[in-house]
């Protein structure tokens, strides 16, 4: 099925399955309500990044807490958040003790993040500003994107990674680089997207319409966009929302 004919329940089921990967549970455990434990364990089809064998999670997609990690983590942890709500579990007090039980094992606790997907409906692309002109980068072209520095919130600056850049948007002033949104390819369904720009050219709606122009190719592709900030960072929640991204999950992890 073609992710631009695709509803946003089809989009979700994607998300719920490459999700369940990551954290080792099944899809419809993200529907359930409670505290779901899940043995950690290296899965097919989760998103390429590092894994760390020794590190905990705790997940929500707004029903259940998916809970993954080793035995003596996963009986750790229940001791503290047995019984506990959603909002109790990822409240303040409860995170201080998870964060002081990382301590203990030698890791820090990193998180709360925030992740958005973008809809096919949900899309929405402003005004492009004006004054600049659109360049779109693909592959190994990006390649040739990497001498620019400055952009490392939209491109990773690194060849034959697991989470490859595979599409660009940049933003040119003249012969000036003013802004670029990337997408890396975290697993073979989903793309996160990330967007740099220029500090003297920011509050001029580049950043929105770069996310809006690479999440648009992202679904031509028919691939699913996400992307992912902190709790902390309202400009970027913020410019996230605007282009039509909708909160969908919320991740926090031991390291």
């Amino acid at each position: 099925m073609s992710v631009l004919t695709m509803t946003k329940q089809d989009c979700l089921s994607v998300v719920r399955y490459v999700l369940s990967s990551d954290f080792c549970c099944e899809p419809e455990q993200w529907l359930q309500e409670g505290i779901v434990y899940c043995r950690k364990k290296e899965m097919p089809g989760r998103r390429s990044f590092p894994y760390r064998p020794h590190s905990f999670s705790l997940t929500t997609m707004g029903a259940s807490v998916v809970v993954t990690g080793e035995a003596e983590h996963l009986e750790a942890l229940k001791e503290r958040i047995a019984g506990q709500s959603r909002e109790e579990v990822f409240s303040l007090a409860t995170l201080r003790e998870i964060a002081d039980y990382a301590a203990s094992r030698g890791q820090t606790l990193a998180g709360p993040d925030h992740k958005y997907v973008c809809f096919p409906e949900s899309l929405r692309i402003g005004p492009k500003p004006p004054h600049i002109w659109l360049d779109y980068s693909e592959g190994r072209q990006i390649l040739e994107l990497y001498q620019y520095a400055g952009f490392v919130n939209a491109l990773r600056y690194r060849i034959n990674a697991d989470r490859p850049d595979i599409l660009a948007v940049v933003a040119w002033n003249g012969e000036r680089i003013v802004g670029i949104a990337g997408a890396s390819e975290d697993c073979e369904q989903m793309l996160q997207v990330g967007v740099d720009v220029a500090a003297d050219c920011r509050g001029q709606g580049i950043g929105s319409y770069l996310v809006g122009k690479v999440t648009e190719r992202i679904l031509e592709m028919n691939k699913i966009p996400y992307y992912s900030t902190s709790a902390s960072h309202f400009a970027s929640r913020s410019l996230a929302t605007s282009v039509g991204y909708r909160p969908v999950w919320l991740e926090v992890c031991s390291k």
